[in-house]
This record gives structure tokens, C-alpha cells and sequence, in this order.
């Protein structure tokens, strides 16, 4: 077995073997930058969040962009651009993202991604087009279908087996759910920071930043 990681202050992506502990850079230059290619002449700004999709390939969110590392270490963009931070839907760098974080992976193989600072939730799908599938683009909190709900600095993610999605919003201190015909719920938590077990509505977190199904 074998898993991966990001290392912001190193500017890299690493994995490491579970066997044996052997850890190896995989593709980053240590210096910032954008550039794509192979190995350590790819070179990455910050990346945070972090996925292996159905073919290996370990995807990450870095500055404004998803970029891939696939298995033999080649880095490309797949969607956004470093230059800048904004939103918009459309195929690959013609898409625009604001500070995305926690990414996932579904069933199809599309990266499913905490935009944070555009306060939605995108996915990528395999032509690397980027659509919106929920959240109203401004910093608030309501339940509803899609667009017409809105977050509060998500940043992690995470799919089940039905094709739901788990969100940890953040700066409203608890978990939403957005249904796999995109209505948007809250799963738990009383949306007041803090600490408390018990039932889903009453239950209390301090700013959750991911989350995980197993």
C-alpha cells in the first residue's frame, strides 16, 4: 500500500510507502511557482488539499488551481490558472477558482472541490470542465437546492457511496450534506462554535476544516 501528501511550506508532493515508511518527492521544485512538467521541474504555490483519483493520479488544489500528479510524476493544470483568483464555470484554464481547498473524489472520477473563498462547492469532470454544483457565491448560511444555498468558508469534502457530499463549512461550524440531486441540508452541528456531542441539531463543532468517509 501506498498514500501521498502535500507540503505547503516545500512547495511539493510526496508519497510514501505504508510497508516500509520510505517516503520520496514525487514532483515539486521547492521554489513557488506554476510551472508544469516532470518531477521537480514542476513547480506548485502553496498546495493544501489533496485526492487520489480511480487512476492513481494524486490530484491537488494549489493556489487557484486543481493540478494532477500523475503516477509517473508528470504535473499538469487541469483546471484554473495561478494568475488569478475568481469565479468562473467553464472548461479547464478558461475556469477560474478562489483559494480552493478539500478535494474528493466520486464514483465517475470527478474531483469534487471545496472553492473556499468563492463559498461553493465545483467539480471537475473528466473533460476538465468546472460547473458549480452548490452554494450561492457569498459568504452566508442557507440550505436549499444548489446555487440558492449558501456557505461559509468550506474546505473539506468528502463523497459516499450514493453520490452525497459532506462539507465542512467552516465558519458556520458545521456539517452540510449536498444530495446527490444537489439539495444542500445540514447534516449536524448547531452552527454555534464549540464543543458538544449529541444529536446532529445539537451538536457543536469550532470551525471544521475536513471530514472523511470510510
Amino acid at each position: 500500500d501506498a498514500g501521498a501528501g502535500v507540503d505547503g511550506g516545500q512547495q511539493a508532493t510526496w508519497d510514501f510507502s505504508a510497508r516500509t515508511g520510505d517516503v520520496r518527492t514525487l514532483a515539486g521544485s521547492g521554489q513557488r511557482g506554476s510551472k508544469d512538467g516532470f518531477g521537480q521541474a514542476a513547480s506548485f504555490d502553496h498546495p493544501r488539499g489533496i485526492a487520489i483519483d480511480g487512476d492513481g493520479n494524486v490530484i491537488v488544489t494549489d493556489k487557484a488551481c486543481i493540478r494532477k500528479v500523475s503516477r509517473d510524476g508528470t504535473v499538469t493544470t487541469i483546471a484554473g490558472t495561478r494568475a488569478r483568483c475568481d469565479f468562473q464555470d467553464g472548461p479547464g484554464d478558461a475556469a477560474l477558482l478562489n483559494s480552493p481547498f478539500g478535494l474528493a473524489i466520486d464514483s465517475n472520477n470527478n474531483i469534487i472541490v471545496a472553492d473556499t473563498c468563492n463559498q461553493c462547492i465545483r467539480q471537475v469532470n473528466g473533460d476538465r470542465a468546472v460547473s458549480t454544483l452548490a452554494g450561492c457565491g457569498d459568504k452566508g448560511f442557507a440550505d436549499g437546492p444548489g446555487t440558492h444555498a449558501c456557505f461559509s468558508g468550506p474546505q473539506g469534502v468528502a463523497v459516499d457511496s450514493g453520490g452525497n457530499i459532506f462539507v465542512a463549512d467552516s465558519l458556520n461550524h458545521c456539517i452540510r450534506k449536498v444530495s446527490a440531486d444537489g439539495h444542500v441540508s445540514t447534516f449536524a452541528g448547531a452552527r454555534l462554535g464549540g464543543f458538544a456531542d449529541g444529536p446532529a441539531g445539537a451538536a457543536r463543532f469550532d470551525g471544521p476544516v475536513d471530514i472523511a468517509i470510510h
